[in-house]
């Protein structure tokens, strides 16, 4: 198919963007200047009739195809968005002087992801009630560890997350596994150490704490679908069955599948069962009767305002 390929370079409010327009697809490139001096750069495709009168779903890429900006690109999971109507979305990430720009998806990515959400919503409004995440290894747990962060009713939240060999406890990882660079590039130590700031930023950015479950951010996770998908000989697929002995009848959807061998990542994730999955979830709850909370730092979550912590090292918790 003849395609036709419309390029244009705009500077504005501090963002360079690059349009191009493929079959019933518009890509989107675009770079942001964060306040850290880092140019965060992020991918977006938009369908062919996107009208910002009707703000369509948006899925984010996290970590496993290309380990960049680009992770849809050319996949089936951008044929089934584009199909649907909804946007995808993947930003470059984290910094590192080895690898380049990676998913880690710690704390400090999901603050750029963010910024580069406020600056989509403005040009290209989507619906702020239908935002999904998909990601494998490190960021198969990405939804997880965004949703643990992101529990005010009035901004960015989660419907519902999809992992592929989900990374979902880093320590944990580290222990059974034997390495876990992200985390060491990220924090400049390893867990167990002495020092209680590393330890702390391991299960701040974990998606569940099994060894310390009162404490762990797991607990948010009670009003957010969740799907995970490993090879069934995969180190992370113990973990996948081990989170639905912990969370028992607590989640309001939560699926387990596995597939053949030790595969790993994004690959685990079929297309249609995943997008089918995320089509048949419950709408997203902004105020939930019931409350189980643990708060990592002091922020609104749902209708509760945590104004101070008593450890920087530890977890507040709040049941109403």
């Amino acid at each position: 198919m003849l395609r036709q390929k419309i390029k244009w370079m705009l500077l504005i409010l501090g963002a360079v963007f690059c349009i191009t327009t493929a079959s019933a697809i518009q890509r989107i490139t675009g770079t942001i200047m964060l306040p850290t001096g880092i140019a965060e750069e992020y991918y977006l495709t938009l369908h062919d009739d996107y009208s910002p009168l009707f703000p369509p779903p948006i899925l984010i890429g996290c970590h496993s195809y290309g380990s960049n900006y680009t992770e849809f690109s050319g996949t089936v999971f951008e044929e089934k968005a584009d199909t649907l109507g909804w946007m995808t979305l993947a930003i470059s990430g984290v910094p590192s002087t080895e690898r380049g720009f990676v998913h880690w998806w710690s704390k400090r990515v999901q603050q750029q992801l963010d910024i580069v959400l406020d600056s989509i919503m403005s040009r290209y409004p989507f619906d702020i009630d239908n935002m999904y995440i998909i990601g494998g290894s490190m960021g198969g747990a990405a939804g997880m560890q965004y949703n643990n962060n992101h529990l005010d009713p009035t901004g960015y939240m989660v419907r519902a997350t999809a992992g592929g060999s989900g990374i979902i406890d880093l320590a944990r990882r580290k222990r059974e596994q034997g390495s876990n660079v992200s985390m060491m590039w990220e924090f400049g130590g390893v867990v167990d150490s002495v020092s209680d700031y590393v330890n702390f930023e391991y299960k701040r950015n974990s998606g569940v704490v099994f060894w310390d479950t009162t404490n762990s951010l797991h607990y948010n996770m009670m009003w957010m679908p969740l799907y995970q998908s490993s090879g069934v000989l995969e180190p992370h697929y113990i973990h996948d069955t081990d989170l639905v002995d912990l969370f028992g009848a607590q989640m309001r959807s939560y699926r387990v599948d596995s597939t053949t061998g030790a595969s790993h990542g994004w690959v685990n994730l079929h297309p249609d069962t995943t997008m089918n999955w995320f089509l048949n979830q419950p709408a997203l709850n902004r105020h939930p009767t019931l409350q189980n909370i643990a708060a990592d730092e002091p922020r609104r979550c749902y209708d509760i305002e945590f104004l101070s912590l008593y450890s920087d090292t530890n977890m507040a918790r709040a049941i109403i």
